[in-house]
């Protein structure tokens, strides 16, 4: 499990102030927190957290010297900016046995690119079950040497012995197309 850490507060003001001052307010709860604790974010710290790891992978808070490894449970959006305006943190022991979405990560899409190739996906996550111990970040997927009629299935996925994937096993995640016989497919149909 990679150390995917966020820097929380404890939070004593209301979420309104808390958002003017440029921070996003939250609820900590779970395994190891005594009771509800009111926390908040760094707005830009947040943000930065999600772009690189994802809403669906596990992180870990500090709330002064103390880590909890947390799960997503919600993030609530202002329907008009859709920016962040709260979210709620379950915090889980190591040796809990969840269902979890891990994100997929497809790498190598440069290589493909360049050979005139595309890689078109079907999805961005798969559902795991296991300890969270076992539990993996993200998933990468390396498309690089891949080819147009190449196809990424669920049973091409590796994960720790530990870990069970519940998503069907002939499900395409992936798959690779020339893009030249894409371009001529389109220019057919528009003729």
């Amino acid at each position: 499990m990679n150390k995917n850490i966020i820097n929380g507060l404890i939070r004593n003001e209301k979420s309104k102030k808390c958002r003017r001052d440029g921070f996003v307010p939250g609820v900590l709860y779970g395994v190891d927190v005594e009771k509800t604790m009111s926390v908040k974010f760094d707005k830009t710290e947040l943000i930065r957290c999600f772009k690189k790891y994802g809403m669906n992978s596990g992180l870990w808070v500090k709330i002064q010297d103390k880590k909890e490894y947390v799960l997503l449970k919600e993030v609530q959006r202002d329907i008009v900016t859709g920016h962040i305006i709260h979210v709620d943190m379950q915090a889980v022991s190591k040796d809990e046995v969840i269902k979890h979405n891990i994100p997929l990560f497809f790498t190598g899409k440069e290589e493909l690119e360049h050979n005139g190739f595309l890689l078109e996906t079907f999805a961005s996550e798969i559902k795991v079950s296991g300890k969270v111990k076992y539990l993996p970040e993200s998933i990468n997927i390396d498309v690089s040497h891949m080819n147009p009629g190449n196809r990424i299935n669920v049973s091409d996925i590796k994960v720790d012995d530990n870990v069970k994937i519940c998503n069907d096993i002939d499900e395409n995640l992936a798959s690779i197309s020339d893009s030249k016989n894409l371009n001529n497919d389109l220019e057919d149909e528009v003729v």
